[in-house]
């Protein structure tokens, strides 16, 4: 009893010396080794963690980084196996104590529980810290294509086991945050939250929509035809329609290679035309607009327009005939050129358009780092004086790969 009573009661004793047992795990370096607050913080982290079933056995290495590639400008510290590069001085709202902490939630993680998949270890992690307050939650979420774009990106990361991109992350953060208040067991995620990292499931087949040049009539349909998704590059053929005279041999060039010359070559748009063109598909106010993002560039902003694939193709349509169909069929030869989007996706498919007499035009949907988001191919034929105008999509692919298992099927 008097033991208790001089150390100050026998709780705090042992607490005294569980701290002294979780410092030795932990090996501060550099200018980090003289920030006691910083080295209290990590041990208290490591004892609350054990307390939810998540416990740090092995030592780990804590070192000061500098601003570099590595890690981005809202990025405090960085996690590996064992090791963990930590900001003295980071951006922002929080001090290095935040971002010590949920690193260290990483690497509670990773020793109990083995997961090492980025997205599901760092939704544990966040259940695990209960940090779901971020500025990263409100960055890029002011539109629904860009919420959308942001959980295609997270469904491609967990079903990759990829490293987190930015959108993912906020994606996950919105995802994770209605289960932070419910007790959950150690490595287990909630079924609700596992289902949606999984996503939807990928479709076997490319959705496809087949209809006639001349009358607009929908031939053939299947898969999901009704849901509106943006253009992508195949707002290319759009934006050439809407410019005035002749289609220029520069225009088709860039047309098939997809490239920023496009910009320059149809700098002579008229508007009113352009409007007339586009009133099939509809248009997002809130997307920023601008000469690259209108044609579809990527990593040109949120995309301003967007349509079912039966708007799309009427889109296309209008295009094309406004400029006679026949003004479109040098792209039957460039279509077979190595400059061609479509140089990226199998040869059989060249083969398949080359004895069709057909031209296409890729689309793909990305996001800022270049994951694709989905991808849209149009095929028109055949030349001369073609009737035909064929529009595919596909998520989690880039343009040039949308019937990459479909060729035979499509052939017949």
């Amino acid at each position: 009893m008097r033991r208790c009573q001089l150390f100050g009661g026998c709780r705090r004793h042992r607490e005294r010396i569980v701290l002294r047992e979780t410092a030795s795990l932990l090996l501060f370096l550099g200018s980090l080794a003289q920030q006691v607050a910083l080295k209290t913080t990590g041990e208290r982290a490591i004892d609350q963690f054990a307390a939810q079933g998540y416990a740090i056995s092995s030592s780990l290495t804590i070192e000061p980084v500098l601003y570099t590639r590595a890690l981005s400008g809202v990025q405090g510290g960085g996690w590996a196996p064992g090791h963990i590069g930590l900001r003295p001085n980071p951006k922002g709202l929080y001090g290095p104590e935040h971002y010590l902490i949920h690193e260290l939630a990483h690497e509670a993680v990773f020793q109990t529980c083995g997961v090492v998949d980025p997205a599901r270890n760092e939704a544990l992690t966040l259940l695990l810290t209960g940090e779901l307050h971020s500025p990263l939650i409100e960055q890029g979420t002011d539109s629904q294509t860009t919420a959308v774009a942001e959980m295609r990106a997270l469904w491609e990361v967990a079903n990759n086991r990829a490293q987190i991109s930015p959108p993912a992350e906020r994606a996950l953060r919105r995802v994770v945050a209605p289960y932070a208040a419910a007790p959950h067991k150690p490595c287990v995620l909630p079924e609700p939250l596992e289902a949606t990292l999984r996503g939807p499931a990928v479709a076997a087949s490319a959705d496809t929509l087949v209809v006639s040049l001349l009358s607009g009539r929908v031939l053939f349909e299947r898969g999901d035809v009704n849901t509106r998704r943006p253009l992508g590059s195949l707002l290319k053929i759009v934006h050439a329609g809407a410019s005035q005279g002749p289609l220029s041999a520069d225009v088709l060039e860039a047309l098939a290679r997809s490239d920023e010359s496009l910009l320059a070559a149809t700098t002579n748009l008229d508007a009113d035309r352009l409007k007339l063109l586009t009133t099939t598909i509809s248009t997002n106010a809130s997307a920023p607009r601008n000469a690259k993002s209108s044609m579809g560039f990527a990593n040109a902003g949120d995309y301003p327009y967007q349509g079912s694939l039966h708007e799309i193709a009427l889109a296309l349509r209008a295009a094309i005939l406004v400029k006679g169909r026949q003004s479109w069929d040098p792209l039957v030869a460039l279509t077979q050129d190595p400059a061609h989007t479509l140089h990226a996706g199998p040869q059989a498919l060249r083969e398949l358009l080359r004895s069709h007499r057909a031209w296409a035009k890729t689309g793909t949907l990305s996001l800022s780092d270049g994951t694709p988001m989905g991808g849209l191919l149009a095929f028109v034929w055949p030349q001369p004086n073609p009737t035909l105008l064929a529009v595919f999509s596909r998520s989690g692919v880039r343009g040039a790969h949308v019937l990459d298992t479909e060729v035979p099927a499509v052939r017949e």
